[in-house]
């Protein structure tokens, strides 16, 4: 199919902050989009003609009601960490279940899947002290479980489904998000969601920055546009891609360093509330992204101040 035609494509978690984000973009592009999400932790985007939403899990959707399709993009999955010993089955059935189900509806269709996995596959990540680039071969280091393994090991078994259905011959790749963050993060979340947003809105309402451990673990976060940038661009590429790719930001900074610019940028004099570090938690993540970089040209264009002043003055102006 032409790359300027009219396509139609299946987002799971597509009411998600991600998802939301990537399917404004597909349809402002010109393209239809459908939508798969139970709302469990987000909720539905804007009404358009060109978006049909089907509220339900993943693993129950009935693929023999589905158009044609063009393209798939699988993000559903619970994504803060707090919520992952809450609801465990909440996160292994979209990612293992899911991902077999979109695995079969990709090959129907012939038509590209493109699987959002997670740095979390590299579990805890070795000894901080070295801090090299994690390439996609890197080993990982999981603490059987964990409070976090619920979801890496989901995501690590989804990589697998998808391995599986790549050597069958379809057309389907898994993507390892660093961090990606934005506006309209966790809107249901009310503090238990990702560190961004826990931030933010601690900042924003007068209250302490809850910082896990000493705050030194380090991490890369990745601004939203410059995520559904590559998103874009690895569904329309046209040859043949990796099984599995990095994508994320390869600029680290320490959570404690994370809080303290955030108040920088508010002009809030930060104060601190520390607890204890969820089990699993690694001390370091940095990738190393020339794989992706290298089969689609992609590099992130924002770093993490830009990011973060893009993110704290757009909201100032919504609350003021």
């Amino acid at each position: 199919m032409h790359e300027n035609s009219v396509k139609t494509f299946l987002v799971t978690g597509g009411s998600g902050f991600i998802g939301q984000h990537l399917v404004n973009k597909l349809v402002s592009n010109g393209h239809h989009v459908i939508v798969v999400d139970n709302h469990l932790t987000s909720v539905p985007g804007a009404s358009s003609s060109s978006v049909r939403l089907i509220e339900k899990n993943i693993s129950d959707l009935d693929i023999d009601d589905l158009p044609p399709l063009d393209g798939i993009y699988h993000l559903a999955s619970i994504a803060a960490p707090r919520l992952f010993r809450e609801h465990p089955m909440m996160v292994i059935h979209p990612n293992v279940h899911g991902t077999e189900l979109m695995t079969k509806l990709a090959e129907l269709n012939d038509c590209r899947l493109v699987y959002t996995s997670s740095s979390e596959t590299y579990g805890s990540a070795g000894d901080s002290t070295f801090l090299q680039s994690m390439k996609e071969t890197h080993p990982a280091l999981h603490i059987l479980l964990s409070d976090k393994s619920p979801y890496s090991s989901a995501k690590v078994l989804g990589e697998e489904i998808i391995r599986a259905a790549f050597e069958g011959g379809v057309d389907a790749c898994a993507i390892r998000l660093f961090n990606v963050y934005g506006s309209n993060m966790d809107p249901t979340l009310q503090g238990r969601g990702r560190v961004i947003p826990n931030f933010q809105n601690a900042l924003m309402n007068g209250h302490s920055i809850p910082i896990e451990g000493d705050g030194s673990q380090s991490r890369t976060f990745t601004w939203i546009e410059d995520a559904i940038d590559a998103l874009i661009e690895i569904m329309k590429f046209e040859n043949q891609l990796p099984v599995v790719m990095n994508l994320g930001s390869e600029e680290t900074v320490t959570i404690l360093e994370l809080a303290n610019m955030m108040a920088k940028i508010l002009d809030v004099k930060p104060e601190f509330e520390y607890s204890n570090r969820l089990s699993g938690d690694p001390d370091w993540r940095r990738p190393d992204c020339s794989l992706l970089r290298n089969t689609i040209g992609w590099a992130p264009n924002t770093s993490i101040e830009i990011g973060l002043q893009k993110l704290l003055q757009v909201n100032e102006e919504i609350n003021t």
